[in-house]
């Protein structure tokens, strides 16, 4: 999914919006692979960590153990290790490369924070849906970064002369973090509902703990009828085609209508999980809108 959005955004979003202009991308493919390779590692070295704090959890939730059956945990914590480190000297490096080294610190506050998620907050009042998130909506923000600075700082005298303005880039990115923030934390509450036994055994305050199913599930309904609202207002205010119409409202639109439904209906671990698998699918759809949108610039 990291690698999808990334290379999605960048060539259908940044790159369509750099010809509309005459321009080109300025970071190379080996350093925009680079920073793939470090956001994976970072992101890989947190599942790792995370999979080692929730052994016991996953073992009431029945979920397949992954560390201490695949692998053991003393390997578990070096790979963890490992993975964190080669991603933080390449998330440097990269950042060295463009001018910007403290940027770099982007890599290292995802790495702690992935760290103290795991151990310290998974299980905290939103906080740790708050965090997983915010590091998903950082994806969209790296692109925004590592490809929008090269690109203007390099052609700073064309954008002075022809009154370019490569913000929107920025503005486009923001708008995916955003949705990818919202749709997380949706997913995350979901989550939460759905290993609702091993976390009141872990001694857990999530969402659904705290309120119980049914504030909770008002509370995902809520936030699913916020992300709509953003997505019409969007579409009403810039995004104005037919195109654009029909992808949103099938694609977006009528699967969050069948979130809500699923929802008033579920009962079950069983039924959250179909409801996380849906709003997984939801995600790789609004980060898909990327070729919609890539198909509207090239008849600028």
């Amino acid at each position: 999914m990291i690698i999808y959005i990334f290379v999605v955004l960048r060539y259908c979003i940044v790159n369509s919006i750099l010809k509309v202009y005459q321009l080109q991308l300025r970071l190379s493919l080996t350093d925009f692979i680079l920073l793939i390779l470090a956001t994976i590692l970072i992101a890989a070295g947190g599942y790792i960590i995370n999979d080692y704090f929730d052994r016991e959890t996953d073992r009431i939730n029945e979920k397949d153990p992954v560390i201490g059956y695949y692998f053991s945990t003393n390997l578990a914590v070096i790979l963890y290790a490992a993975l964190s480190i080669i991603g933080l000297v390449a998330g440097f490096y990269i950042s060295l490369k463009i001018g910007y080294p403290k940027f770099s610190l982007i890599f290292f506050i995802a790495a702690t924070l992935l760290w103290f998620y795991s151990c310290c907050f998974k299980g905290s009042f939103l906080l740790g849906n708050l965090i997983v998130s915010f590091l998903a909506a950082l994806v969209p923000l790296l692109i925004a970064i590592y490809d929008l600075l090269p690109a203007m700082k390099y052609y700073t005298p064309e954008i002075r002369v022809m009154d370019i303005d490569l913000k929107i880039i920025a503005y486009w990115m923001i708008a995916y973090a955003a949705f990818a923030f919202l749709f997380t934390l949706i997913r995350e509450i979901v989550k939460d509902m759905e290993d609702l036994p091993g976390d009141i055994s872990q001694g857990y305050s999530t969402l659904a703990i705290v309120f119980g199913e049914k504030i909770t599930k008002i509370s995902v309904i809520i936030l699913t009828l916020a992300s709509m609202a953003g997505l019409i207002f969007i579409f009403i205010k810039y995004l104005r085609t037919v195109l654009s119409l029909i992808y949103l409202g099938l694609f977006l639109i009528l699967p969050g209508l069948v979130v809500i439904i699923l929802i008033i209906k579920a009962k079950s671990p069983k039924d959250y999980h179909k409801i996380s698998n849906l709003l997984k699918i939801i995600m790789l759809l609004g980060i898909s809108y990327a070729f919609v949108a890539c198909y509207t610039f090239a008849r600028l």
